[in-house]
């Protein structure tokens, strides 16, 4: 067999994966409602049989739901091991409606929405990401997501936690 055709498949094949997780991952981050069930069971295809796998895995989460005191900072922690680098990662505000980008991060920079400037800030690395609200209010309550894509597009992660802001 030439080795040009079988690096050239599985070349193809990474590709195809990655655009498949893609695909699947933009639209659960964009609504947290139920799909179609033609829409399901295409996302919810199982990608095993490709030669690279994801060992992408949340080893600890928010505490879900997690508890804030309105005026004190809130530091909202997700840890994780990937199989490669952090290529994007992202942190929602979830609402009925749909969703709304506080921070995005890629290339080893993070940027904060203007929006959010004042008072939210993001760090994401490959083991950790931490979202912080300072001088919390009673509005910043609700979801909050986080979703990561690794560099190779081999590894993805998201997780929801719902906020709880409490009166003093």
């Amino acid at each position: 067999m030439d080795v040009h055709y079988v690096l050239g498949a599985i070349f193809n094949t990474i590709i195809f994966k990655c655009l498949f997780l893609l695909f699947r991952e933009t639209l659960s981050i964009a609504t947290d409602h139920a799909l179609p069930p033609h829409f399901q069971s295409l996302l919810a295809y199982d990608m095993s049989f490709f030669c690279l796998e994801s060992r992408a895995l949340f080893t600890s989460t928010p505490c879900n739901p997690s508890f804030a005191l309105e005026g004190q900072n809130i530091t909202l922690v997700w840890n994780y091991t990937l199989s490669d680098h952090v290529y994007s990662a992202r942190f929602y505000t979830v609402t009925e409606g749909g969703s709304m980008r506080i921070a995005i991060a890629s290339g080893g920079s993070t940027f904060v929405e203007s929006n959010f400037q004042e008072r939210f800030r993001a760090n994401i690395s490959d083991t950790q990401a931490r979202l912080i609200i300072l001088k919390a209010q009673t509005s910043d309550q609700g979801r909050y997501r986080f979703y990561l894509l690794s560099m190779l597009f081999l590894d993805s992660l998201r997780n929801t936690v719902e906020l709880i802001v409490q009166c003093k």
